[in-house]
């Protein structure tokens, strides 16, 4: 049940009755309506006076839930990825980063390769 509902209840059910009990049941009938016990709570504990504050409030939560929800679950994921491979001796890095070094000059040289013949004439007016 959303607050225009609400409201339109309200006004329906105390036509002229425009009073802190009327907001308070508005407000409550909202809260009650969330079906999220967690954004009911956070509302609540913000103490909001009425129905549009109420509403404004779980407006906010729900926004800031939906930005930072992905990125919890993104942290997680993450961490969860993070293994202990154990302790390298300076040899072995030493290994891993000549073997990077020599697949870096094999990709090069074979870049070098299958360029296009495009470039070959500008080469050759360098030389001239």
């Amino acid at each position: 049940m959303n607050s225009l509902k609400i409201r339109r209840l309200m006004m329906l059910a105390y036509p002229v009755e425009k009073s802190n009990l009327s907001e308070h049941l508005s407000r409550d009938a909202f809260l009650s309506a969330l079906d999220d016990p967690e954004l009911e709570l956070k509302v609540r504990e913000r103490k909001p006076p009425d129905l549009d504050s109420a509403v404004k409030i779980a407006q906010r939560y729900e926004i800031f839930k939906n930005a930072v929800g992905p990125l919890v679950n993104h942290r997680q994921r993450i961490n969860r990825q993070v293994t202990d491979v154990g302790e390298h001796t300076p040899e072995d890095l030493e290994c891993r980063v000549s073997k990077l070094e020599q697949d870096l000059i094999v990709a090069q040289q074979s870049c070098d390769t299958s360029a296009p013949s495009s470039k070959q004439p500008n080469s050759s007016k360098k030389e001239e």
